[in-house]
C-alpha cells in the first residue's frame, strides 16, 4: 500500500518544482545553505516543527541541514503527533510526496497499524527527508510512528531496532490565542510565549522527561508525547548532548501574536 499525501499545497506545495524551489527557499532563510552531503556529523535525533512551510519551514530547515550532513542510518523512525486520536500507532505502508515514493521500513513494534489519513505530523516531514537525501533516496526508509501518550516500553523497542537510525520528532511548540483557546496572558504576549516555549526547551534540553510532562500539563504543546518519548529513546541509544538550532514563532513571521504557535529545532548528539 501507498500514502499519497494530503496537505500538499495546504502545509507544502503541490508539484515537484515548485515543492524543490520552496524548500531551497526555506534553507535560504533559515541556515543560509543546504547540506554538502558529505555526512561526516553523527546525530541521534531531532525535534523538528510540522506546521506549512510558510511558517516553520526556516526552523526546520535548521535541523533538516544537520540530518543531511549527518551519517546516514538504515531507518528515520519518525515519531510524530496523532492530532485525532488518543492512541499511539504505527503505519507499515510506503508514502508518497511530490518527490516521490519512501519506502517504509516494515518494522512491527506491536502497536495498532494505522493509515494515518487524517495525520499531518509524520507527512510534512518528508519533502524534507527526501531532499536531504538525494544521494540516497534508493536506501531512504521510514518507520512512521504517532503518539499521545510517553511509552518507555515503546521507547526501547525502538531503540533496540537493529541497524543504525536517526529519530524524527515532529511537534510543534505552544499555541496561544483564540483559535487554540489558551489564553495565560494578554500582554507581552511575544515575550510571555517565548517564556513558555524556552522553559519547556530547557526541560528538553537537560533531559528531564517527568518534569517536561508535568510542566507541559494544561499547556498547548501539541507533541508534548513525541518529545518526551524521543528524549527517552535517545538517551537509550547513547545520547548525552542536545543542542538548540533555532527558535521563533508564527507570530514573527505574521507580526501578530493573536494566535501564535511556537517552533524549535533541537538536535539530540
Amino acid at each position: 500500500m501507498i500514502r499519497g499525501p494530503i496537505v500538499n499545497t495546504q502545509f507544502y506545495a503541490g508539484n515537484f518544482n515548485d515543492l524543490d524551489s520552496q524548500i531551497q527557499e526555506v534553507f535560504k532563510k533559515g541556515p543560509g545553505t543546504t547540506p554538502s552531503n558529505t555526512r561526516r556529523r553523527f546525530m541521534l535525533g531531532a525535534i523538528i516543527p510540522h506546521a506549512g512551510y510558510f511558517f516553520s519551514g526556516k526552523c526546520a530547515a535548521w535541523a533538516y541541514n544537520e540530518i543531511g550532513e549527518s551519517r546516514f542510518p538504515e531507518t528515520y523512525v519518525i515519531i510524530g503527533t496523532n492530532h485525532t486520536s488518543g492512541q499511539n500507532l504505527v503505519n507499515l505502508d510506503d508514502w508518497e510526496t511530490p518527490f516521490g515514493i519512501v519506502k517504509n521500513a516494515g518494522i512491527d513494534l506491536g502497536l495498532k497499524k494505522d493509515p494515518m489519513q487524517h495525520e499531518h505530523s509524520i507527512e510534512v516531514q518528508l519533502p524534507f527527508l527526501q531532499f536531504v537525501s538525494k544521494d540516497k533516496l534508493k536506501e531512504l526508509k521510514i518507520l512512521p510512528i504517532i503518539t499521545t501518550t510517553y511509552n518507555p516500553q515503546l521507547c526501547r523497542k525502538i531503540a533496540e531496532i537493529p541497524g543504525s537510525k536517526v529519530i524524527i520528532c515532529s511537534s510543534d511548540f505552544t499555541h496561544y490565542g483564540p483559535n487554540y483557546s489558551y489564553l495565560p496572558f494578554v500582554y507581552s504576549k511575544k515575550e510571555n510565549l517565548e517564556k513558555l516555549d524556552k522553559d519547556a526547551i530547557a526541560l528538553i534540553l537537560s533531559f528531564k522527561i517527568p518534569e517536561f510532562l508535568d510542566y507541559t500539563k494544561n499547556k498547548t504543546i501539541c507533541g508534548a508525547a513525541a518529545i518526551a518519548n524521543t528524549i527517552k529513546t535517545c538517551q537509550l541509544m547513547g545520547s548525552k548532548k542536545t543542542r538548540l538550532l533555532n527558535y521563533y514563532t508564527s507570530g514573527d513571521i505574521t507580526n501578530d501574536y493573536t494566535n501564535t504557535v511556537g517552533y524549535a529545532s533541537i538536535l539530540f548528539e
